[in-house]
């Protein structure tokens, strides 16, 4: 395959993947980290998604500032810090297809949650203390794969209703996305290859951004939660087995 079918293909993947985030605020490194990892090396794609997601979050972030629960993100933000530069040093240490598998078990099991129910949005007393936990494990998710969504997910949504909820993770993704990207460019993960393919990478990005926040309150959740669980199922499983 030519650099140009990558290309093509890699863009409608970002395309559908930052549609998905557009609308829910989360999800896109779920999507196309494992489809991107079926043609190219993980250890490529990270620091790929990682960038496309900063891009992503200066749009996102800017849109959604106003509904940020800043006191209720703190604890759980310098978690997710502390966990992102251990899956970066674990990212740095490993294969590349022990990772692989590794992130298609966690994507298949992810993958259930979705399909046999969607978050829910009604808020509950939970403690911090759980928040803490969930920025740990996200971190070092986000670090090791760019996907420190399912953790955050399911703490979040049983504290904060959809809108707060939506705004709150952008904000930690987003600013946990510009330490990553330090880490790793620091740490030789990203170099001048990564930079100019997300470049071209940018317009599917930027289109699908925008048109997910246009379909933001038209698409039944349900029902698109179960579509999207289903996609990384399948996705979860290729990564395993291949």
């Amino acid at each position: 395959m030519d650099f140009t079918f990558y290309i093509i293909l890699a863009s409608i993947i970002i395309f559908i993947a930052y549609t998905v985030k557009g609308l829910t605020g989360f999800a896109a490194s779920l999507i196309s980290v494992p489809l991107l990892s079926l043609f190219l090396d993980i250890k490529f794609v990270v620091p790929v998604v990682a960038l496309t997601t900063f891009v992503a979050g200066i749009i996102l972030f800017w849109k959604v500032r106003k509904e940020i629960q800043w006191d209720e993100m703190i604890i759980v933000l310098i978690f997710v810090v502390i966990g992102s530069f251990i899956g970066i040093k674990l990212l740095a240490r490993f294969d590349s297809i022990f990772i692989k598998r590794v992130f298609g078990v966690f994507v298949a099991l992810f993958s259930l949650k979705l399909l046999i129910g969607s978050p829910q949005q009604s808020t509950s007393s939970i403690s911090k203390v759980w928040g803490a936990f969930a920025g740990l494990i996200g971190g070092i998710l986000g670090g090791m794969f760019d996907t420190n969504g399912p953790p955050l997910v399911i703490y979040f949504s049983r504290k904060l209703e959809k809108v707060k909820f939506r705004a709150t993770l952008v904000a930690i993704f987003f600013i946990d996305v510009i330490w990553r990207n330090i880490l790793y460019a620091a740490n030789g993960i990203t170099t001048l290859n990564e930079v100019k393919f997300t470049l071209f990478l940018l317009p599917a990005l930027i289109m699908g951004t925008f048109l997910g926040f246009k379909l933001n309150l038209r698409v039944n959740q349900k029902i698109f939660n179960k579509i999207v669980g289903g996609i990384l199922l399948v996705t979860g499983i290729l990564l395993v087995i291949r």
